[in-house]
């Protein structure tokens, strides 16, 4: 107890916080209270719990009030105890220390021989020092072919750990001593075949550097020397009869040849060779005449010129014999006749004719038949000239069917010439005699319309002589209508609840005192009551188009179109905002006139006028089947542009037409002053470094600009009043430009 009751005391000594004065129970005195922080408690030493102590009585409280008094023993908390742990002995290596086996406490971390805790040591003594390496030097091993050698190092005795120098400083590993076996340095050795003299091989490989032989690339199979060598074979000999030498070929003289090595012998044991040179017998050479060429004719055969030899009968082209040719080569073929066939020919008044016959081109020779077999004389061929007919003729008027006569003369009735004379001696001009005739005052009458795929007829009447004729009226295609055999046009006609389409056509190919015209029914577009109308109010409006009309080149197949209604006298935009649709746009008025409108990628907004006069349809047509098109129809103003004034442009790009490169775009009306023709349209102002521009007249593109600096851009285009330009920025920035016309 008096151990802890100095624990206390001290604890008192240190607390120097006064909360609060009370008065004691008995009333005897006020407490003066100390507050005592809490202390944790050690190992081997106590600790105690917060509590408050008054320094006039002494006693003891859980609360600085004064009211809960509690004993000294309650605040004090016991020492812990050490926490100890056993730790194992280690023995030291060469380079690492050790430690005998001891006991450390996890609390306070002091060290300990025993168990209990009783006998305290220092961290140092439980240490056993490192031994130090134990090193031995390894001699440097060259490696050979098959086996490895390694390089010098020291290795310690104890740990048998490898190092690189004596120290032991530079640890190394066991692999990196090691040098590895070279492994055989193979040289690959080619078969050679024996010969009749001399030994060969076999294929084999062999070390270079330790000599050994193997069979394999790899080394693994080693032989021996002697099992590489093939024997030599020896000749194998065949007997050559003597051959007699020819005017062109050598012959030779009787002698042995080895079949093997090809060697040549006079004996038949082949003991003596001999050259292959010294068995030859050389060749005699031709006895050579010399032949003329001679001339094919029609009939007979010719030959060129050659040579033949006396010995040995062959022919040759040249002197020296060299180059031997055919019997058949110095041969010409006789020509046969180049038979051409003459036609008859009638004779007239003046001239000889002639028959029918045939002409050989090459000898001039006459024939009666094609093959030339049948010769006949020239003479025989002619037919002799008629001589004229003379009739006397009179002072007449032309007519459509007979010519005027100027003045009375004479006329051979069969070749129609005209003369002075009755003989026929004197010939005068036709045109100082003749009065050409006039043309049939036709009247027409179509039997039968052409159509897209048939042809049709017609019945011309002259109305002078009575003379018919019946003409073809060719089919009506874009053909025909392009080379001028038809002049034609378009009709529409509004009949209350649909358009009457037909064409007019004049046939052109022949010319007409009275035109044959004639119609051909088309088709009709009737109003789209399934579809409703694009009514146009309060400036816009929005909807879907769900069908449309397959035609590439024509309206024929639409059969529905978009009746705009509620309209005034402006001009109006329409727009197809479905992304992707590529199509075609006809704007049809009652009037009978038809606008064509391309829907492309790039450009799918067009402009027009309307006029409350009229009635207007917008009917779609394409190459394949779409629904879903979104379209626009708003109402818009179009700024104009003349020859007299300058159009000023501003914020192009974000315009209302989309284009290639995201930019913008500006339409104008060309101006009533402005007479039809080719002009250049200037776009200028802040324009360097903008990129392009794509010109469209009426939605049709007519190219792509550049601009330029400092000037701006410039286009050709051919205009008249009315036309929409527009012009299409290929740039993100907004820019202000102007445009003006000059004529090109």
């Amino acid at each position: 107890m008096r151990k802890v009751i100095i624990s206390i005391g001290l604890l008192a000594i240190f607390s120097l916080t006064v909360f609060g004065v009370v008065s004691c129970k008995d009333n005897t005195h006020v407490h003066s209270m100390e507050s005592v922080a809490a202390v944790e408690a050690a190992c081997t030493e106590d600790g105690n719990i917060a509590y408050y102590k008054c320094s006039v009585c002494g006693k003891y409280f859980s609360d600085a009030d004064g009211k809960e008094e509690i004993t000294v023993d309650s605040v004090v908390v016991p020492a812990k105890g050490h926490s100890l742990e056993s730790v194992a002995a280690v023995d030291a290596t060469c380079v690492d220390a050790g430690n005998i086996a001891y006991y450390k406490c996890s609390v306070c971390g002091k060290y300990f021989s025993d168990a209990d805790g009783k006998n305290e040591i220092t961290a140092d003594s439980v240490v056993v020092p490192a031994k130090g390496h134990s090193l031995e030097s390894i001699a440097a091993v060259d490696a050979t072919c098959e086996a490895t050698g390694n390089i010098a190092y020291y290795k310690c005795s104890v740990c048998g750990k490898y190092f690189s120098d004596a120290d032991g400083q530079n640890e190394i590993t066991a692999d990196s001593v090691v040098v590895p076996a070279k492994g055989h340095s193979l040289e690959s050795i080619a078969a050679v075949g024996a010969t009749c003299v001399d030994a060969g091989n076999i294929a084999y490989y062999k070390c270079s550097v330790c000599g050994k032989y193997f069979s394999d690339a790899d080394g693994k199979n080693e032989i021996t020397a002697d099992s590489v060598v093939v024997p030599a074979k020896g000749h194998s000999l065949e007997s050559i009869a003597a051959v007699d030498a020819t005017c062109v070929d050598a012959g030779n003289i009787a002698y042995y040849k080895c079949s093997v090595c090809g060697k040549y012998f006079s004996d038949e044991a082949g003991k003596n060779e001999i050259t292959a040179d010294s068995v030859v017998v050389p060749a005699k050479g031709h006895s050579l005449e010399s032949v003329a060429a001679v001339d094919a004719t029609c009939d007979a055969t010719g030959n060129i010129a050659y040579y033949k030899c006396s010995v040995c009968g062959k022919y040759f082209s040249d002197a020296d014999g060299k180059e031997e040719i055919t019997v058949d080569s110095v041969v010409i073929p006789a020509k046969g006749h180049e038979i051409v066939s003459v036609p008859a020919v009638d004779t007239t008044c003046e001239a000889t004719g002639n028959i029918a016959y045939y002409k050989c081109s090459v000898c001039g020779k006459y024939f009666s038949d094609a093959d030339g077999k049948n010769e006949i004389s020239a003479d025989s061929v002619v037919v002799p000239a008629k001589g004229h007919t003379i009739v006397s003729v009179e002072v007449r008027e032309a007519t459509c069917s007979e010519v005027g006569i100027k003045v009375a003369c004479y006329q051979c009735s069969v070749c129609g010439k005209y003369f002075s004379d009755e003989a026929g001696q004197n010939e005068l001009a036709e045109e100082d005699v003749a009065i050409p005739t006039i043309d049939h005052t036709y009247s027409a009458e179509v039997v039968t319309e052409p159509t897209a795929t048939s042809e049709g007829s017609a019945i011309l009447t002259c109305s002078v002589c009575g003379y018919k004729e019946e003409i073809v009226l060719p089919v009506l295609t874009e053909e025909n209508y392009e080379n001028g055999t038809y002049n034609y046009q378009l009709v529409y006609q509004y009949n209350e609840d649909k358009f009457d389409r037909y064409a007019e056509y004049t046939y052109a190919k022949i010319s007409l005192s009275n035109e044959l015209v004639f119609k051909t029914y088309v088709s009709s577009i009737k109003k789209a009551s399934r579809y409703g109308s694009v009514s146009v109010q309060s400036g816009s409006m929005t909807g879907q188009f769900l069908s449309m009309y397959a035609s590439a080149t024509s309206l024929d197949g639409v059969t529905s179109g978009l009746e705009i209604q509620n309209f005034s006298d402006s001009y109006y935009k329409f727009s197809i905002t479905t992304a992707d649709i590529m199509l075609d746009v006809a704007l049809i008025c009652s009037d009978g006139t038809v606008t064509d409108f391309p829907v492309t990628i790039d450009s799918r907004s067009f402009m027009f006028e309307l006029n409350t006069d009229y009635v207007y349809y917008l009917v779609f047509f394409g190459l394949s089947s779409r629904t879903n098109i979104d379209y626009k129809l708003e109402k818009t103003t179009v700024p104009t542009i003349s020859l007299s004034k300058t159009y000023i442009c501003s914020n192009l790009a974000g315009g209302n037409i989309y284009a290639g490169q995201n930019g913008g775009s500006i339409v104008v009306l060309i101006d009533s002053d402005v007479v039809e023709g080719d002009y250049n349209i200037y776009m200028e102002g802040a324009l360097a470094g903008r990129g392009n521009f794509i010109v469209e007249v009426n939605g049709v593109q007519i190219n792509t600009v550049p601009s330029a600096s400092p000037v701006g851009a410039m286009a050709t285009i051919h205009i008249k009043a009315g036309d929409f330009v527009t012009i299409i920025s290929q740039n993100l920035n907004s820019m202000s430009f102007r445009i003006s016309l000059k004529s090109a």
